[in-house]
């Protein structure tokens, strides 16, 4: 609470300039702290914090509400983690008001990518302690006799594995559009395979700045998979991250990726799909987080791209970005196809 003092205070003793404060928020898309500063000259955080330093509040405590220093580290004395924490916490506050679920789900993973690794908190995490805040929230309105619909618990709850994130990058578009032209080139000049499955990674690789990405081809009357192209960092060369066995083993992702479902496991303790991941990370020790995303073609499944981070809960892909990437599906899906058609 002693976080959102300095908004207390304008929202109780100048209703009026908090109302304008929050128009303007909503209009120039700006946080209510710039707008106020637009409009008091001082920011409700740093109001609230002049307020309680002038009565004599410990110093430990004004810390906590101080704002964060970036980028925002992990810190193992206690009271230093107040800080990110109680920032935290006021931020995700503040977000769930927004009108719509896509804007609150939105925002809510650009803070988690922003505190997350500071605070050692994951995604299922936060959606455990947001539905706790929900089961408490109902159970205060009936007591007082109010009523209350869920607007916490249900910020995760996804359609999708794969995350579109808000955040705009258009360095990414512009290396995927450039890296397709590249690759229609390559196919119209009969190219091998194998060079333009290269190609391929290293545009997946370079847009989204992943730690590594490769494409495994499924070898012919076989469940098996077989690394065909690499870019980025190389991995531990053995058998499970020559042949991706865990496509052949795990029948529930088969699955999925027959389905075209391009899949994002944010962590090792993710649980998408209900099943644990420990034994996909095993494979790749220093990944964090990854994407498997499938090439199909006829009903069949031709290759997988995976690509992983050294950090979990990365940004995951905006509507635009995804319509690349499938279209690099397709181009590096043909030439498989055209591959397996020569040689039969």
């Amino acid at each position: 609470m002693l976080r959102s003092f300095g908004r207390l205070v304008v929202g109780l003793y100048r209703y009026e300039g908090y109302e304008r404060i929050r128009a303007l928020s909503i209009e120039e898309c700006i946080s209510e702290n710039q707008a106020a500063v637009r409009l008091l000259g001082v920011s409700f955080d740093r109001l609230g914090l002049e307020l309680l330093t002038r009565w004599g509040f410990p110093q430990r405590l004004l810390h906590a509400l101080s704002p964060c220093p970036e980028p925002i580290r992990f810190n193992t004395n206690t009271e230093a983690r107040l800080q990110p924490l109680a920032a935290f916490c006021m931020e995700v506050a503040l977000l769930l008001r927004l009108p719509t679920l896509t804007a609150r789900r939105q925002a809510i993973e650009t803070q988690l990518q922003r505190f997350g690794a500071a605070l050692r908190l994951e995604r299922h995490h936060l959606k455990a302690h947001l539905l706790l805040a929900d089961a408490q929230a109902l159970e205060m309105s009936q007591a007082l006799g109010l009523s209350a619909c869920p607007v916490a618990g249900e910020v995760f709850d996804e359609l999708s594995t794969l995350t579109f994130s808000p955040l705009n990058r258009p360095g990414a578009s512009l290396v995927l559009r450039a890296g397709l032209v590249s690759l229609h080139r390559m196919m119209g000049q009969n190219e091998s395979t194998d060079a333009t499955l290269k190609r391929a990674c290293d545009i997946v690789q370079r847009a989204f700045g992943f730690q590594r990405v490769s494409i495994y081809s499924a070898l012919a009357q076989s469940q098996a998979f077989s690394v065909r192209a690499v870019s980025g960092k190389p991995c531990d060369v053995n058998a499970g991250t020559q042949c991706l066995h865990g496509i052949a083993k795990d029948g529930v992702v088969r699955d999925a990726l027959l389905k075209n479902a391009n899949l994002y496991i944010r962590s090792p303790s993710d649980d998408a799909f209900g099943q644990s991941w420990e034994r996909w990370f095993s494979l790749f020790r220093d990944a964090k987080s990854f994407f498997l995303v499938p090439i199909v073609q006829d009903n069949a499944l031709l290759a997988v791209i995976y690509a992983d981070y050294s950090r979990s809960n990365e940004q995951g892909w905006t509507s635009e970005e995804l319509d690349l990437v499938e279209t690099i599906k397709q181009v590096a899906g043909s030439a498989l196809k055209a591959e397996r058609a020569s040689s039969a």
